[in-house]
């Protein structure tokens, strides 16, 4: 009788590859979407110089309401200390987004600067 066992697919996540270690999953690719290039960076075409507001945005509102979040739970916060930790790292967290996406702007401000 012969087997009909069916291997998995090389390459599929998780799956070792032919030459039996594991391939490391390839990091997402960021296109801009006016010149169509690959870009390197979050906020803008590191090409082309056009910034990208839909990630600009989207970065700077989850990150306020994350703040606006962490300083909520301080104000209305017991005595509990998980409480205050939990605020203290949701707070942290929005404030660095926006610190993220505010110092991706810098750079642009720098690329058109020296264009």
């Amino acid at each position: 009788m012969e087997d009909n066992k069916q291997q998995p697919w090389p390459g599929l996540p998780g799956q070792p590859a032919p030459g039996g270690q594991e391939q490391p999953p390839e990091a997402p690719k960021k296109y801009c979407v006016h010149c169509e290039s690959e870009t390197a960076t979050w906020a803008y075409c590191d090409q082309c110089g056009k910034l990208f507001w839909g990630r600009i945005a989207w970065d700077l509102g989850c990150g306020g309401v994350c703040a606006w979040l962490g300083v909520g739970m301080i104000l209305k916060a017991g005595t509990e200390f998980y409480e205050i930790i939990l605020a203290v790292l949701i707070g942290a967290g929005g404030l660095w987004v926006m610190s993220r996406i505010i110092r991706q702007l810098g750079k642009a401000y720098v690329f058109w600067r020296n264009r």
